[in-house]
């Protein structure tokens, strides 16, 4: 784990970037990425242009560089197959760029659906909550599969950096446009997709291949066991 110290007798500004040392007193690499080298490297921001230089090392180090030294980002809601609607909500911790926090909602092509951003409560570097609703403007078919993207701001793109941002998490969720919500059925003896369809259908109107879609269990649709709970997706 990387540690940031002020220096003393330095501004607040000027700051040590060290790599944990193991038994033997060297200290880790922090990979070609970062162009430490496992070595001490003094970083002092200039007044004017924000940018950082080395005091020791091989050269120059960027502000995106920088980031990707001391981001992280970690995704909290939803959850990898959770049900979501057109509009959802992305909760979790982590930092970027000026405390922003990127969002892009894929579908199974890799099309970018929706592109958004939340503010961490961490500040400006600091890793801290953020939390923001999405909405897809033109949700895909009942059932769909997407990927969530979650990572931190990368202020050099296209030019420097990871792409498309620092700590990309990825969370594969379900999508039903109008979703209000979902029944926990748990499956009795002699129970088939088309007979539960029936059973529920005073709750609300679904498919079996809806309940297939919802329940990323269910592998062949003419095979579900006895005491699964399977996933009701309830539409508007």
């Amino acid at each position: 784990m990387l540690k940031v110290e002020q220096i003393p007798g330095t501004l607040a500004s000027d700051i040590s970037l060290r790599r944990p040392r193991d038994r033997l007193g060297v200290a880790h690499s922090a990979g070609k990425d970062s162009g430490t080298q496992g070595r001490r490297v003094r970083l002092k921001t200039s007044a004017r242009s924000g940018s950082y230089t080395r005091q020791t090392g091989t050269g120059p180090i960027s502000g995106g560089e920088l980031m990707g030294l001391i981001t992280d980002v970690r995704v909290r809601q939803p959850a990898k197959h959770d049900l979501v609607g057109r509009r959802f909500v992305v909760t979790g911790i982590g930092n970027g760029f000026e405390g922003t926090i990127g969002i892009r909602v894929l579908d199974a092509r890799g099309r970018v659906l929706v592109t958004d951003f939340a503010q961490s409560s961490g500040g400006m570097a600091g890793i801290g909550e953020f939390s923001t609703r999405i909405t897809v403007p033109d949700p895909p078919r009942d059932g769909s599969r997407l990927t969530l993207q979650v990572f931190g701001d990368n202020p050099g793109l296209p030019d420097e950096g990871p792409s498309p941002g620092f700590n990309l998490r990825e969370v594969e969720i379900i999508m039903f446009a109008d979703l209000q919500g979902w029944l926990l059925y748990r499956v009795e003896p002699g129970d088939t997709l088309s007979g539960i369809v029936r059973k529920v259908k005073d709750f609300g109107r679904v498919t079996a291949r809806q309940i297939v879609a919802a329940n990323p269990r269910i592998a062949d649709p003419d095979h579900i066991e006895v005491g699964w709970r399977l996933r009701i997706p309830l539409r508007g």
